[in-house]
């Protein structure tokens, strides 16, 4: 490392003094509906060297100055960060910062700058460049903060210091994958497998997982597919100073588990609403506890303004509890509801799937329990769900998509397959149907042992669906190496033709050196005589049913697997397009 000269530390000096610092936010979104959750606050120095970042803080590190830096940063990030009530603020901080007896009090005063921030929805994430000698110590320096309402989260997991320990050893609420980890998520088998593990690491530290440096639309809809909701990245949002509630992707599909398990789609919210007589938000007090009192099932009461928007939510609890006050009667009761009710239930738009609306109340950061929440269309009130209804309808549809999945892929089997063929006949809709199956499959089931054939198994399904649309096309697992595509995206031919390609990239992360040098594997075939096998290809029977002609989802398993056949034929694999329709 160089040595630093004086100038570089009144350079330094002079930047803190000057307050001579611009705090940029990023977005971290969650993929379930385009939400901000968070905004991870930035610093840019004057322009010159300095402007960096990387080289202002190792500038402020080599001249011992680097804590009144980040404290600097801290107070201009809070006091110029403009956003929503439920959005959090992730503010960078050093280890060694927090052994500062100086930091909470800074912390706080740089919080106190903004009225609408407070320690609930500020997030400390603890950067990587300095390794934790005692954990047990540093444990008891983060206690008051926890104490305080501030959320930990650990940054760049998987670079420079920043490994597995530190993230059981503290338990933060939020961990940050470093971009390695997710860079062509889409095209490698194994870092999908390793993020898996993570995901699953995570639900049992009730850690929330936030992949960063996402570029690509293919990485998004890889990790969301996989269950990984919240990201961050240029694809979504660059750096910036406006501040927003949603970001827009067009071209992003995504789908989980239970969606993918399950077609037709398991609808939308709408279709639990039950009818509940929404009260205007000027109305007494006393109208709405003489409500409740007549009416011992009613828990909630849905508020609008004049033009029929909803605006909040008010509860048994919550009324009550004003009139049990001391003179709150008398006091209150000729009140608008408007100064008692909730101002920030939780409001669903009507279009929402029922599985995205799950995963809103799961989430939520509310410590009461949401019994019942809002629907509304472009705003305007539509009704009320009871949370009840819809927990009970995601594990009726999680029930029988377990029932007909397959254990590997968790993709729908054979009985979804033909249920959503014969739907789309019945429909006379247009679609087409692509039959996978893998070349060479079984010779290296054979030579490297059914775990690895597992893994060829999985890294199709994740190619399948990097290239499908959820929202239209169908993706199921017959069984072994063999999937079946619905698809009702168009441009069919191409996809098929980019399948085949990345499978046949993907795969080459399972075979040892050897075989890649030689290109392929010897193995028995089926008469026991060693015979050299290429690495495993791909081969995509197409048909398009003509569903006029064709009465039923056989007849077009029999076309498929006519396609398939002669695509096995192919040299090298590939896709064979059949003209039969029927």
């Amino acid at each position: 490392m160089h040595a630093l000269s004086a100038d570089n530390s009144l350079n330094i000096q002079s930047i803190i003094y000057r307050r001579d610092i611009v705090s940029v936010y990023q977005a971290i979104v969650d993929t379930t509906d385009m939400s901000i959750l968070a905004y991870e606050a930035l610093c840019r120095g004057p322009a010159g060297p300095m402007q960096s970042p990387l080289q202002l803080f190792e500038h402020a590190q080599h001249c011992e100055m680097m804590t009144d830096l980040e404290f600097l940063c801290w107070n201009i990030a809070c006091s110029a960060f403009d956003a929503g009530a439920e959005q959090r603020l992730f503010l960078n901080i050093h280890p060694s910062t927090l052994l500062d007896p100086r930091c909470q009090s800074e912390l706080m005063r740089s919080i106190q700058a903004n009225p609408k921030l407070s320690p609930s929805n500020i997030v400390l994430e603890l950067c990587e460049r300095q390794a934790i000698a005692d954990f047990d110590a540093f444990r008891a320096v983060l206690a008051p903060y926890r104490d305080a309402g501030f959320g930990i989260a650990i940054d760049d997991l998987g670079a420079a210091y920043c490994g597995l320990q530190r993230w059981l050893e503290l338990k933060p609420d939020y961990i940050k994958i470093d971009r390695h980890f997710a860079q062509d998520i889409h095209r490698d088998a194994y870092k999908a497998q390793f993020m898996q593990g993570l995901l699953a690491l995570a639900a049992t530290t009730n850690a929330k997982i936030i992949v960063e440096g996402i570029e690509l639309r293919e990485e998004a809809e890889a990790l969301h597919n996989m269950g990984i909701r919240l990201m961050q990245g240029y694809y979504f949002h660059r750096p910036g100073t406006a501040i927003g509630n949603t970001v827009t992707r067009n071209g992003f599909h995504s789908s989980t588990k239970s969606e993918r398990a399950v077609k037709p789609a398991t609808g939308t919210i709408s279709t639990l609403i039950s009818p509940s007589q929404a009260f205007d938000i000027n109305t007494r007090l006393d109208r709405v506890i003489d409500l409740f009192h007549n009416n011992t099932h009613l828990n909630a009461i849905p508020l609008i303004d004049e033009s029929g928007s909803a605006m909040g939510m008010i509860t048994r609890h919550q009324a009550l509890d004003v009139y049990t006050r001391e003179f709150g009667r008398e006091l209150n009761s000729r009140k608008p509801v408007k100064h008692f009710m909730d101002s920030a239930p939780l409001i669903v738009d009507a279009s929402t799937s029922l599985e995205a609306a799950s995963y809103k109340i799961t989430n939520s950061d509310r410590e009461d329990l949401i019994q019942e929440f809002i629907i509304s269309e472009q705003g305007r009130y539509l009704g009320v769900v009871k949370t009840v209804d819809l927990l009970r309808k995601i594990t009726e549809q999680q029930i029988l998509s377990a029932r007909h999945a397959n254990p590997l892929t968790l993709l729908p089997g054979n009985v979804p397959i033909n249920d959503t063929i014969s739907n789309l006949l019945q429909q006379h809709a247009d679609f087409w149907v692509a039959y996978c199956d893998i070349n060479h499959f079984k010779a290296f089931n054979d030579a490297y042992g059914y775990s690895q054939g597992d893994s060829a198994i999985k890294a199709l399904a994740t190619v399948i669906q990097s290239h499908c649309n959820a929202s239209s096309d169908f993706v199921g697992h017959v069984g072994g190496d063999d999937f079946i595509i619905v698809f009702r995206s168009a441009v069919v031919e191409p996809k098929c033709e980019r399948i085949c390609a990345d499978f046949e990239q993907a795969v080459l992360n399972l075979y040892d050196d050897d075989a890649l040098r030689e290109g392929g594997i010897i193995s028995q075939d089926r008469k026991g005589n060693a015979t050299f096998y290429a690495t495993m290809t791909l081969s995509i029977g197409l048909v398009h049913p003509d569903p006029m002609l064709v009465s039923s989802a056989h007849a077009v398993s029999a076309l498929a697997s006519d396609a398939k056949k002669a695509a096995k034929k192919l040299a090298g694999g590939g896709v064979y397009t059949s003209r039969r329709q029927h």
